[in-house]
C-alpha cells in the first residue's frame, strides 16, 4: 500500500495533457514508420520503442483519468514505473529517428536529454528541501 493523498486536479490535467502529447507524438511516428517500405536498424529501434510507449502512456493516462472522480488517491508501485517507461520509450524512439538522419544530432539529443533528467532530479531535491521543516 502506498501513501494516500488528496488528488490535485489541476496537476492531474497537466499530467493528462503531457501523456496525451506523448501518445500523439508516438502515433504520428508510428504512422510515418509504417509508411516506409524498409526500415534500417535505427528506425526499427524507433518502431519497437513506439510500440512500447503507446500502451504504457495510454495506461498511465487511463489511471490518471480514473482518479479524477475521487477526492483521494493512493500511490501505487507501478504508477511511476508506467509513466517513466512510457516517457523513456518515447524519448528512445525520437532519439533513434535522429540517429537515422545524423549521429551528431542523436548524440546531442541524448546528452541534452540526460542533462535535463539530472537537472530535473536535482530540482526535485531542492524543492523537497525547501518544503522540509
Amino acid at each position: 500500500m502506498g501513501k494516500k493523498y488528496k488528488k490535485d486536479h489541476a496537476r492531474a490535467k497537466a499530467v493528462e495533457a503531457t501523456l496525451g502529447g506523448l501518445i500523439g507524438v508516438s502515433v504520428v511516428m508510428l504512422i510515418q514508420l509504417l509508411s516506409i517500405p524498409t526500415l534500417d536498424a535505427a528506425l526499427t529501434v524507433s518502431l519497437y520503442s513506439v510500440s512500447v510507449s503507446i500502451p504504457l502512456a495510454s495506461a498511465a493516462l487511463l489511471c490518471e483519468m480514473a482518479e479524477n472522480h475521487f477526492t483521494f488517491t493512493e500511490e501505487t508501485w507501478y504508477s511511476f514505473l508506467v509513466i517513466a517507461s512510457g516517457s523513456l520509450s518515447t524519448a528512445v524512439a525520437i532519439g533513434a529517428v535522429f540517429y537515422h538522419f545524423s549521429r551528431l544530432a542523436a548524440g546531442l539529443f541524448t546528452i541534452l536529454s540526460f542533462s535535463g533528467f539530472f537537472l530535473w532530479g536535482h530540482h526535485v531535491n531542492v524543492v523537497k528541501r525547501a518544503n522540509t521543516p
